[in-house]
């Protein structure tokens, strides 16, 4: 999900734009206080095209308590997201609310843009709303001692499997990295991939490699900030991504494929195995639903069982008729969103546990993802946000490393060498 056209010059205008875009913000109404108008809420893709469809209604029926303020809906494509917002933002023509990418609202807080949502936290702390959320759900989203934003969902990497073809195979299901390896290497002899990627940008990109690093005890970026490619974890996790491509575990075709490519040779029975969304089973064929599963997360070597993931979040902006009926808006969509959950709509988990505990029998793979691998989640660019943060997610070097793995190109000191030094360079330019 990440837009790597010349974003790196993109990033580096972004500080010449703010000015306008603080500016341009304040002419369109941030602050202000309009009787009546229309809030804007902006939202990428979370699921498939039902999706969309269904948060145009959601948003659509929304009226404020006074009547005197609607909403409208737009979606925004992720191949383009930050050139989308960034542009918006900068001319004055942007959301008063939206959802986005999970460094989306620290980085336009940075530019004076975002809208704090402390007073909405402290009404739903009076409320006893507060207490509907996961614990630890807002924690990262204080940055510079502002709440930037607001939890509604969890994007997780989870391990998925056809049962029938495994059965097949004669295989397990893996539990941890080596039967991972025995599963696939039955998988192949049956003509089948035992580890399913999609390494292009919009797709799965990276993510799915960086899962087995975290998986491994090894983010990207570690704790105290620092770029960890070069971490013993990190480079045995990218020799063991290399060693399923070299064992032919991971087809070399593979470098090129989209989304809708991996899902395709699931449903058509050419892989068996993959690490993909919480909610991937709405993304497969229809007929092999039924034949799609969650494992429980893997054990790697050193005992850890995280994978990566990261808190999604609804942040307000400064450009808004009414400030207060942003917060009124959100608040109202921070509980009618619920509905995605309940028709299977969205590959995210929910951060509240009522609407957690009310799928748990309806979509059982999305309450497997919340409570065995949502207490595990680690972001795989650490938990606190820096100026680096966006560009790391932004640079092509990452993609790169995981196209590479894909067509077993190099070693893999070679590999975290190379990506160790073009993210250190980010970090050096930020």
């Amino acid at each position: 999900m990440q837009n790597v056209l010349s974003r790196r010059t993109i990033l580096a205008g972004v500080t010449g734009s703010a000015a306008l875009g603080l500016t341009a913000g304040c002419s369109g109404g941030g602050g202000s206080d309009a009787t009546s108008g229309t809030i804007k809420f902006w939202d990428t893709v979370w699921g498939p095209t039902e999706y969309i469809a269904k948060g145009a209604d959601l948003v659509g029926s929304y009226s404020s308590r006074s009547g005197s303020f609607s909403a409208a809906y737009q979606s925004v494509d992720w191949g383009n997201w930050y050139q989308t917002f960034s542009s918006a933002l900068a001319s004055g023509t942007g959301p008063a609310v939206s959802s986005g990418a999970s460094t989306q609202p620290y980085q336009f807080y940075d530019q004076g843009q975002i809208a704090p949502s402390d007073d909405l936290y402290a009404s739903f702390e009076a409320d006893g709303t507060l207490d509907d959320y996961q614990d630890g759900a807002f924690d990262t989203l204080r940055y510079k001692d502002v709440l930037v934003a607001m939890p509604w969902a969890y994007d997780l990497r989870t391990f998925w499997y056809r049962p029938s073809l495994l059965e097949k195979a004669g295989a397990d299901v893996p539990t941890d990295w080596d039967e991972l390896r025995q599963a696939g290497l039955k998988l192949k002899s049956i003509g089948v991939s035992g580890f399913g990627v999609a390494p292009t940008p919009a797709a799965q990109n990276y993510k799915q490699f960086t899962a087995m690093c975290v998986n491994n005890g090894s983010p990207v970026i570690d704790e105290e900030g620092n770029v960890n490619c070069l971490s013993d974890g990190f480079v045995e996790a990218t020799e063991f991504c290399l060693s399923l491509a070299v064992d032919g575990i991971i087809r070399p075709d593979m470098v090129g494929y989209t989304s809708a490519n991996l899902y395709s040779e699931i449903g058509n029975g050419s892989v068996g195995i993959t690490a993909a969304n919480a909610g991937a089973n709405s993304s497969v064929p229809a007929q092999v639903r039924s034949d799609f599963a969650m494992m429980s997360p893997l054990t790697g070597p050193g005992g850890s069982r995280n994978f990566s993931g990261s808190v999604q979040s609804i942040q307000m902006y400064l450009n808004t008729p009414s400030q207060a009926e942003s917060e009124a808006f959100l608040a109202w969509y921070l509980d009618a969103n619920k509905v995605y959950w309940q028709e299977q709509l969205t590959l995210l988990v929910p951060v509240r546990k009522s609407v957690l505990e009310s799928i748990k029998d309806t979509t059982p793979t999305t309450y497997k993802a919340g409570t065995e691998y949502g207490p595990n989640a680690q972001p795989e660019f650490g938990r606190k946000f820096t100026t680096a943060t966006a560009r790391y997610d932004a640079s092509p070097a990452l993609t790169e490393w995981a196209q590479r793995i894909v067509q077993g190109d190099g070693t893999a000191r070679e590999l975290c060498e190379r990506l160790q030094q073009a993210l250190e360079q980010i970090q050096q330019d930020s």
